[in-house]
């Protein structure tokens, strides 16, 4: 039988998807036959001791493999540790890869050297995701395949019972609802799909009942990468200023909910027709919210940005082009304006097979199968990382914003070389 140390935070994430993910890539790794689970702590609040003793009971147990679930703290803290426990351990490490990736290319550089000739394997959540990771290493060989975060159908999936979410906000049960959830914030274009769907309606492109639910609260976000830095309420204020415009027939169209508890959101995935999504996050690896409102047989509406590509897995997917610009990530708003008519035009009430396509892709049964392959295929000796990692860490070690032009205020072309993958082929 295998031994795996499953090495996470034992206190949860600030971020909420995270914790999520990491709880249900737990779930999957549980229902895996033959291989023994051994958890292994690993906080941010762990003192030079503590890790110590983290990476001694690691070496003790002897594991086949020791796979990195979270993706805070950086793996490197702990490696460091590792290796100067025991110089010649040999088990294969296992990375999944966030989002948070090209935060830390200094701190990936600074583990290099300790990991050049082991057995490692890297697990991204999405092709694009991939595609970028692949531009950072020496060998064209080394071990990295898709293995997405999972969804527990348990808590996400396709009723097909009313649970009486239109009428909660006084709408009739015929109506049609779109639907977004998430952070309401500038690089996921909120302003940008308000003014696309009340286009729509003002050009009589979509039908009268046609509504817009926004679950979720403004944040402060803004775009770091582009130094562009938020204060409270800021993004709010561009976002009443835009809408005010419009009067007050339209303007009934779109409903700003707020907060909708994680354990509340299946109903609104249930009771709505349409998941939309204009996100351009620079760091879009995957996208819960998104593998969430599809399980529960939601059709989509979303950029190709990143991840959300990866969840084309159906007709009842619709998918808007992006391409970078020296401000940064876009989205192409005439097709997000087409693709919104087309979707509103093709809604059916059975969702049943958006939900089996998702449950096939996205379930934990599914992403459990897939990690079992991974476990039992054979890990390549790692060759390092390449130049381009090695001069990007550098330069984050000397100035934060690595992908920002300061004297002209642009993206430059590092940001260009780095996130091309992540937008629409060709552009």
């Amino acid at each position: 039988m295998s031994k795996i140390a499953l090495v996470y935070s034992f206190e949860e994430s600030n971020w909420f998807s995270c914790v999520k993910i990491v709880g249900n890539l737990l779930k999957s790794y549980q229902i895996i036959q033959g291989i023994e689970l051994v958890p292994v702590n690993y906080s941010a609040k762990m003192l030079a001791t503590s890790l110590r003793e983290a990476a001694e009971e690691i070496v003790e147990m002897k594991p086949d493999k020791v796979v990195f679930l979270d993706h805070k703290p950086h793996p490197n803290f702990l490696l460091k540790e590792l290796f100067k426990v025991d110089q010649s351990f040999d088990a294969e490490l296992v990375f999944h890869i966030y989002g948070d990736f090209t935060l830390y290319f200094h701190l990936w550089m600074n583990v290099d050297e300790l990991l050049v000739g082991k057995k490692i394997k890297f697990l991204c959540a999405s092709d694009k995701e991939v595609n970028l990771v692949k531009k950072f290493f020496n060998d064209k060989k080394t071990f990295i395949e898709k293995v997405p975060f999972p969804v527990d159908n348990t808590e996400f999936s396709y009723l097909e019972t009313n649970s009486g979410i239109k009428e909660k906000y006084g709408l009739k049960n015929e109506d049609k609802v779109l639907l977004y959830t998430g952070r309401l914030s500038l690089q996921k274009n909120i302003v940008e799909l308000v003014k696309i769907f009340l286009k729509a309606h003002a050009d009589k492109k979509i039908p009268e009942n046609t509504y817009l639910f926004l679950a979720g609260e403004f944040d402060t976000l803004g775009f770091l990468f582009a130094d562009v830095y938020h204060h409270l309420g800021e993004y709010f204020r561009a976002y009443d200023r835009a809408f005010n415009k419009y009067p007050d027939n339209l303007k009934n169209k779109v409903k700003l909910l707020g907060s909708v508890p994680n354990k509340s959101l299946k109903e609104y995935y249930n009771d709505c027709e349409l998941f939309v999504s204009f996100s351009t996050y620079h760091d879009e690896d995957y996208g819960m919210s998104v593998a969430e409102a599809g399980s529960c047989g939601m059709p989509l509406l979303l950029t190709d940005w990143g991840g959300f590509s990866s969840f084309l897995v159906s007709d009842k997917c619709y998918s808007v082009d992006t391409s970078l610009t020296r401000k940064g990530p876009t989205f192409d708003q005439q097709k997000g304006y087409d693709q919104l008519i087309r979707a509103v035009s093709e809604l059916e009430p059975d969702k049943s097979s958006q939900y089996k396509a998702f449950k096939d892709n996205f379930s934990i049964e599914a992403v459990s199968d897939k990690i079992s392959k991974v476990l039992k295929g054979r890990a390549v000796e790692f060759s390092g990382f390449n130049s381009f990692l090695y001069q990007l860490g550098r330069n984050y070690q000397f100035n934060s914003r690595v992908f920002f032009d300061d004297p002209d205020k642009v993206m430059n072309n590092y940001y260009f070389k780095v996130y091309d993958v992540y937008a629409t082929e060709n552009k």
